[in-house]
């Protein structure tokens, strides 16, 4: 191996979302060399520029009643004392690096106090946003900062294709990775005394989803095959309201428009929240995606309405909710004068790989930050906005612990052998991707959506086992970055079908509908 083919650094970092950057921010302003990795050609294409609704802040009875909505919207399986840290450091990281460091200008009112919303599960009005595209300006504001910094180094289309870990007697030590140069064809080996993953979601193994075309499970299947310990993997989040429509993939529409009064209605017309909950159109998540799934198989179509046009002035949607506004609007729907087909889609992974309260793995010098790990907030649901939130905290907190132990610290690092015997790069056979990740995705959505079975979820790993397997046998002469994200999903599909059998008990988003209850 020639040695410029081996990329040595204090920190490893892989993925530029609002984790990922905060922590490589945080690091760089200490004066600590980080190698800031993503598989996508844009840096900016992340979960985070996808987030519409905006960042949970605080109201006048917060901490107290935050952990209270975060513990009931997590279906009692939130771990209090890290609910009880994002409530309490969630604030205060916004202030210190949003408002002052970024300089963000949030939305206020004509008094130029911070407008605050109300989303899905929340008692008060607490969410901070700009406009319906908080996350896409939170991104360019990281992005904005840490492109020229002299202690952040970043590499665009880096796909990793394994985590470098030294087996040790008492615990496994992470050193790096090995990643895949797409622009160049060759392997790269960055070695580095700390790891942190930040690679996001999940949400692309299902057929509709709101996550980022990268969101892939890679980080789970990576930090699986080195020995991470993952936990609540079997909870995906599904949001209520996607866009329905032929030719659109991702488009959310935000819980925020129905905070500011819109209305959930099936194809009579009839208001039917009131029905699943008293909280109705603004019922946590897990209860309206299935209220939602239950209209749709009583009706026999793939959507219902969501109606703005009938409880929110035109002016106020055109002004606070521009971007979705002018998304639909190029699709035909006007949603200041009519109701929008909607129905539910793959959003966010609750659990991953499980950290500590500093985002430190089970393998040594290895952390987990963002969607891709499970800090126990969420548990087996998130509350609406608290994810860029627990990004945010998150990322801070593991840069602390790495600035705090990294200086001086001498890690051995694996000896140099050739790689191109391990990795052999290939052309990329696009008929047998596509073919295979559309079966991965009918899969998951028929087996491991919303409504589970003991049974299905049998037939899902007995499927997905298989196409494992035809991977892996089309894998032997060589990988590309098409296969590698196949691979991972397919690895993050048996891993989250293998959890939900397991888990033989209903709890928040993972429904697990038992054969006695099937008529």
């Amino acid at each position: 191996m020639k040695a410029k083919e081996v990329i040595y650094s204090d920190v490893l970092v892989i993925g530029t979302g609002i984790a990922g950057c905060a922590c490589a921010l945080e690091l760089a302003e200490k004066k600590i060399g980080v190698c800031l990795l993503t598989s996508a050609r844009d840096v900016k294409e992340t979960n985070t520029k996808y987030a519409q609704g905006g960042i949970v802040y605080r109201c006048q009875k917060d901490p107290n009643l935050l952990i209270k909505d975060t513990i009931k919207a997590g279906a009692g399986r939130s771990k209090k004392k890290a609910v009880v840290l994002l409530a309490k450091e969630g604030p205060k990281a916004i202030e210190r690096v949003l408002f002052e460091k970024l300089r963000m200008d949030f939305d206020r009112d004509k008094k130029g106090k911070l407008e605050m919303r109300r989303e899905g599960g929340h008692s008060c009005f607490r969410i901070i946003h700009i406009k319906d595209e908080t996350g896409r300006f939170i991104e360019n504001a990281f992005i904005k900062k840490i492109k020229n910094h002299p202690f952040i180094k970043i590499y665009t289309d880096h796909t990793l294709i394994d985590l470098i870990v030294s087996k040790n007697k008492r615990k496994n030590v992470c050193l790096g990775g090995y990643v895949l140069d797409e622009k160049k064809k060759r392997i790269r080996v960055f070695l580095a005394k700390k790891t942190v993953l930040a690679t996001g979601g999940a949400g692309q193994l299902f057929l509709r989803t709101s996550n980022s075309k990268i969101a892939q499970g890679s980080g789970i299947a990576v930090a699986h095959r080195a020995g991470a310990h993952l936990e609540d993997v079997e909870f995906v989040q599904f949001h209520p309201t996607g866009f329905y429509h032929q030719q659109v993939s991702n488009l959310l529409i935000t819980e925020s428009l129905r905070g500011e009064g819109a209305k959930l209605k099936n194809h009579k017309g009839e208001l039917f929240m009131k029905n699943y909950h008293p909280l109705e159109d603004l019922a946590p998540r897990d209860i309206a995606t299935r209220a939602i799934y239950d209209q749709m198989l009583k009706s026999g179509k793939p959507y219902v309405f969501l109606d703005a046009a009938s409880y929110i002035p035109e002016s106020k949607i055109k002004s606070q909710f521009p971007h979705i506004y002018k998304a639909c609007l190029k699709y035909g729907f006007d949603i200041t004068k009519e109701a929008l087909p909607v129905s539910p889609v793959a959003h966010f992974l609750c659990g991953g790989v499980k950290v500590d309260l500093w985002g430190k793995t089970s393998i040594k010098n290895l952390y987990a930050v963002g969607e891709v790990s499970c800090t126990g907030v969420h548990g087996a649901n998130r509350l609406a906005s608290n994810s860029l939130s627990e990004c945010l905290v998150w990322g801070i907190r593991a840069a602390e612990n790495i600035s705090s132990t990294i200086k001086g610290h001498n890690l051995p690092f694996p000896k140099r052998t050739s790689l191109e015997k391990k990795y052999k790069i290939k052309k990329s056979g696009k008929k047998f991707i596509q073919d295979k990740w559309s079966q991965l995705r009918s899969v998951m959505s028929k087996y491991v959506g919303i409504i589970r079975t003991p049974e299905g979820l049998k037939i899902a790993i007995k499927k997905l086992t298989q196409l494992e397997r035809e991977i892996e046998k089309n894998s032997k002469n060589g990988i590309n970055k098409e296969l590698l994200g196949l691979r991972d999903a397919v690895q993050t599909g048996i891993i989250i079908a293998k959890a939900a059998e397991r888990n033989k008990k209903s709890q928040g988003c993972h429904f697990i509908l038992n054969p006695k209850q099937i008529k």
